[in-house]
């Protein structure tokens, strides 16, 4: 295991640090940040189960419907247009447009709790 103890060196360490990524891409996509897809914040509390550049998948403890009520209300508030919405006590599902940005959230039961899946999209 050479790469644990060849590079000790002040100089590689710091090489190291400059050039570790910041997001898990560094592509022209949207970055993925610890807490986020594009601008959709993850609902907490929740448990990332995969996260790329443009998508998520999590898992909450709480219901459908008070996840499901976040999301609404962070798109009314968010300067997000609706396209669609749907949401009862079984699912939801919402499609979202911003500014050149797409997004589609659902939410599921999953146990106890719920499964959200957010996906971002550029949009003309």
């Amino acid at each position: 295991m050479c790469h644990e103890h060849c590079h000790r060196n002040s100089d590689s360490d710091a090489y190291r640090s400059a050039t570790a990524p910041t997001s898990p891409t560094e592509t022209g996509a949207p970055t993925a940040t610890e807490n986020a897809v594009g601008s959709i914040p993850f609902y907490q509390p929740s448990t990332v189960r995969s996260h790329t550049g443009n998508s998520a998948v999590l898992n909450s403890p709480d219901s459908v419907t008070k996840v499901s009520d976040y999301y609404v209300k962070l798109a009314d508030t968010g300067g997000w247009t609706i396209v669609s919405k749907s949401v009862t006590s079984h699912n939801g599902n919402l499609t979202l447009k911003k500014s050149g940005q797409g997004a589609t959230i659902s939410v599921a039961p999953f146990g106890s709790g719920s499964v959200i899946t957010i996906s971002t999209y550029p949009t003309s």
